[in-house]
């Protein structure tokens, strides 16, 4: 969460504005401390005796320590080994039949929580040797672009709501393209705020096709469904070997759009392929029977939408899966263009 000084943004740049994020205290809390017993041993027995320990370390310490290391070193020959919380060492028989000398027990204090940060980990490191496991959610940096981004959703927001009487907006976006606006309709229910309602076309969305986190409106923005093809004279699909995520979609693409089936099905069509050796994005260019033009990204599609269509493309071809290395081999119209179809 961002929190900004100001609440109206028109008009301002990204330089007047200062914002922060709301970080969970346990991204900004200072070190706290817990007491757990250790063992002073020689290092060359480090295994031998977290092994033997092993046992009392799972019946007595939390089990939410796996950010701590379980030994520390003294000097160049000793170690201090964690074994649990109590002064009796119930493994202290074990270690001894062992040849492993304890010669001292030591209360020590360790950080309490595990570091969410990497300052967090450098500071607490300092007391006891810790890992950083990563969590989930990081500190966002807040650069100059990403206030820019800020300033811009912000003061659509306030011209949406400005539209609406002044009314609450709730815009939600994903990788910069909006996939749902609500308005504030509590006038009606007292559940319909702005949030709520958005959240709620998200839903629905994801209910229509789970995989995918983009509006159904928006699935064909960038490329053609099949059934437009009726609609076409000519089609030209060009690919990067190099680029291996939208390579095999653009194959079986050719393959399905230069079979016998689609020939009969669309006579008018003339198909032409081309295979880039530079690294490019798969596109189409389509001519229409009325003469426009245009030109479809293929890298446009997600991954569970390309997934979907290589296995439409593949069950309608009766198609076998296609080795990454294969590349379509026909030849064009009079020898002049690669992958032509009459």
């Amino acid at each position: 969460m961002a929190c900004v000084e100001d609440s109206a943004p028109s008009g301002r740049s990204a330089s007047t504005l200062e914002i922060q994020e709301v970080l969970g205290e346990q991204f900004t809390r200072e070190v706290e401390f817990m007491q757990l017993r250790a063992i002073e041993i020689d290092k060359c027995h480090t295994q031998a005796a977290l092994q033997l320990t092993e046992v009392t370390r799972k019946a007595t310490l939390p089990n939410n320590l796996q950010y701590l290391r379980m030994c520390k070193s003294i000097d160049n020959n000793r170690i201090l080994l964690i074994y649990g919380t109590s002064a009796d060492i119930p493994c202290r028989g074990d270690l001894e039949s062992r040849g492993i000398n304890i010669y001292a027990v030591h209360t020590v204090e360790v950080p309490k929580y595990s570091p969410c940060t990497t300052e967090q980990y450098r500071q607490w490191s300092k007391y006891w040797p810790l890992k950083y496991l990563k969590p989930k959610v990081t500190p966002v940096q807040i650069t100059h672009a990403l206030k820019e981004k800020m300033l811009t959703m912000m003061s659509m927001v306030v011209q949406e709501s400005q539209r609406e009487n002044n009314r609450a907006v709730c815009i939600i976006t994903y990788k910069d393209r909006t996939i749902a606006k609500a308005i504030d309709e509590r006038g009606t229910n007292i559940l319909n705020h702005a949030a709520l309602l958005a959240v709620r076309q998200v839903a629905k969305s994801q209910q229509n096709d789970p995989k995918l986190m983009v509006n159904a409106k928006k699935r064909y923005t960038l490329i053609p469904p099949l059934h437009i093809l009726g609609a076409l004279k000519r089609l030209h699909i060009s690919y990067s070997n190099k680029r291996l995520e939208t390579a095999d979609i653009a194959r079986r693409l050719v393959i399905y759009t230069t079979g016998d089936k689609l020939k009969l099905k669309f006579p008018q069509l003339y198909v032409t392929w081309e295979i880039l050796d530079y690294d490019a994005p798969a596109s189409m260019r389509v001519e229409f029977l009325n003469g426009k033009t245009r030109r479809f990204l293929i890298e446009g599609y997600s991954k569970p939408e390309k997934e979907r269509l290589v296995t439409e493309w593949q069950f309608k071809a009766k198609l076998e899966p296609w080795p990454e290395t294969l590349a379509p081999t026909y030849s064009g119209k009079d020898g002049k263009q690669p992958g032509g179809s009459e």
